[in-house]
């Protein structure tokens, strides 16, 4: 089986590449076929099609890539449909079975699962104290179309939502404890769909029968997921037991079915046509995450024009005389050089040949750059590249801007080459999948240069004293900086870097962690606050140094009541953060 053969593959890999050090043509070799290796993976976690399980078959989903992401938020996304003798078994007792499992080999400790019990489904999952149990009431179908499943959590707190044709139904559950992460080591990490093995003991609740029906995987915080991107499977013949076949249904909802999504790892190549005229127009709409990267590179020999962003701004760098260039905006305040906010833009890039060269930049038809080349470009006439360059086409004066590939997350839509609609899924492509849900493109973290802020409005937030309870990730390699402050009508809450250890200050109480945690690393921090205490936790340890009942309260100027600042505040009383935040959580 596949499932096999890659391991022990990749391992006669390790020991001939241990032997071939004094043999460079052979290691070039093995790390080529690491790579397509690892093309294949990318490749087999795109295939949206269900997996017919047969009572006895499972499935163990290749580790997700930065598990740590997890730990404060988790999104599972998922399709499933039971098979019709199940409506006839579910009168008496019903029957009990295994749906999936994530989380510890050792499964005392934390981990997300479901069960299904009759048609209904139950979602457990364990953040470090008990585990926790919700029953969705609305049943699974069982006439052949699938229910979207969408399990959200954000530590102690979980949702389930299931999608009908009709209706959404939902089921909320919070788990006990102060205790909200899932904390989650690559080595030590399973995840089972559909059943698992025999080496494997579950938690109590889910040492049931293997799953009997389909499952299709769609997205785990906003990675696609796919079962066929599998580290083993168990008992499992696609010959025998051949996928299932789900029904999309038709939407009219543009970027959700016509768009592609690219996650931030690949990018398309796009074949061009011979013959491009005196005009060479190049077309696309897009959806921009990433603050940095390609959009679109066009090469020739050593030569190349390319559309890229740089800090959320649109630029165009171009080298045709052996030395890097960058062209000039018309306007370099124009609010339309600003493109990576998620939001649609229409961007055009035209070369017109003619007795000099001009190339036009425009943003929703709005002309950005219009520059006239004293040295004539060349014609691009093979293929060019979009949200992204392979690593061995990326110009050289370009690989301190955009190390490896300047590939982009966000998604693309309606692509023209001279007026010519672009089908992606016949070009070539890495880290490409179709179809841009907008919660695709959450932002759930924010950098911090040392002179930025975010400054929040959230409504209805408790009171200080009033079971107060905040939580956010942070990383950075700084010794001080501000990164949260919130003004309360009771007094101001505010936490911030103080020589590497965390600050804590509610009103009159404080708390600083006896580490430090300015190591680059990603960490998170939460806060109770009451009438009676203030408790720290950093990554799910209480700290125990305690409040150490500091006098006096903040010595910053009164902000607006209710606000939320991030990062830093408009005043310099205090350094503003230099680093990431991510996940805020405050409990209404």
């Amino acid at each position: 089986m596949l499932g096999e053969a890659i391991p022990i593959l990749m391992k006669k890999l390790d020991k001939l590449q241990n032997h071939s050090a004094q043999m460079p043509n052979i290691s070039e070799n093995i790390l080529r076929i690491r790579q397509l290796i690892a093309e294949a993976r990318k490749a087999a976690s795109k295939v949206s099609v269900p997996v017919k399980f047969n009572g006895t078959s499972g499935v163990q989903v290749r580790t997700p890539s930065n598990l740590a992401d997890l730990a404060a938020y988790t999104s599972l996304k998922f399709y499933i449909t039971l098979p019709e003798a199940s409506r006839a078994r579910r009168q008496d007792q019903p029957d009990k079975q295994f749906v999936f499992y994530l989380g510890n080999k050792d499964s005392s400790k934390e981990f997300l699962g479901m069960k299904l019990e009759g048609q209904r489904l139950h979602w457990l999952f364990n953040v470090g104290g008990d585990t926790t149990e919700v029953e969705m009431p609305e049943e699974v179908q069982t006439d052949g179309n699938f229910n979207n499943v969408v399990l959200e959590r954000i530590l102690q707190y979980g949702q389930m939502a299931m999608t009908s044709e009709t209706r959404v139904t939902k089921a909320v559950v919070e788990a006990e404890g102060d205790s909200g992460l899932l904390n989650l080591q690559t080595e030590e990490t399973v995840f089972y769909v559909g059943g698992y093995p025999d080496t494997f003991t579950p938690p109590l609740q889910l040492q049931l029968p293997n799953f009997k029906g389909c499952i299709e995987l769609e997205t785990l915080n906003e990675e696609v997921l796919s079962l066929y991107n599998f580290e083993n499977i168990f008992q499992l013949n696609t010959t025998e037991e051949k996928p299932c076949g789900r029904t999309k249904p038709v939407l009219t909802q543009q970027w959700v079915n016509d768009a592609a999504y690219f996650d931030g790892t690949g990018y398309a190549e796009v074949t061009l046509k011979e013959d491009t005229g005196k005009m060479q127009r190049f077309e696309q709409e897009v959806k921009l995450m990433s603050h940095n990267g390609i959009l679109l590179m066009l090469l020739s020999q050593e030569k190349f024009l390319s559309l890229a962003v740089r800090q959320g701004r649109l630029r165009v760098f171009y080298d045709v005389t052996g030395s890097l260039q960058e062209l000039e905006p018309k306007d370099p305040d124009s609010p339309y050089l600003k493109i990576s906010d998620a939001d649609p833009k229409s961007l055009e890039i035209i070369i017109l040949y003619d007795t000099t060269t001009r190339v036009v930049v425009r943003n929703n038809r709005q002309t950005l750059l219009n520059h006239i080349f004293t040295t004539p470009l060349p014609r691009f006439e093979a293929s060019y590249y979009l949200a992204g360059v392979p690593e061995d086409k990326m110009p050289e004066n370009l690989k301190t801007l955009f190390p490896r590939q300047g590939s982009l997350k966000g998604c693309f839509r309606n692509i023209k080459a001279m007026n010519s609609h672009i089908d992606l899924k016949r070009m070539t492509s890495s880290g490409v999948s179709y179809g841009c849900a907008n919660d695709l493109l959450v932002a759930r973290e924010a950098h911090f240069s040392g002179q930025s802020y975010l400054d929040l409005s959230p409504d209805s937030i408790p009171g200080l004293r009033n079971n107060f309870y905040a939580g956010f990730g942070f990383r950075s390699d700084q010794k001080n900086g501000l990164m949260f402050y919130h003004q309360a009508q009771d007094g101001v809450c505010q936490v911030f870097l103080d020589k590497g250890h965390v600050v804590v200050r509610v009103g009159n109480n404080e708390v600083k962690t006896q580490k430090t945690y300015n190591d680059d690393n990603d960490h998170y921090v939460t806060l109770y606050s009451n009438n009676n205490r203030l408790r720290v936790y950093v990554d799910d340890v209480l700290e125990k140094n305690g409040d150490t009942g500091r006098g006096g309260g903040s010595s910053r100027a009164a902000l607006s009541p209710g606000g939320v600042y991030l990062g830093g505040t408009p005043d310099n009383s205090l350094n503003n953060l230099t680093g990431c935040l991510s996940n805020l959580f405050i409990k209404k």
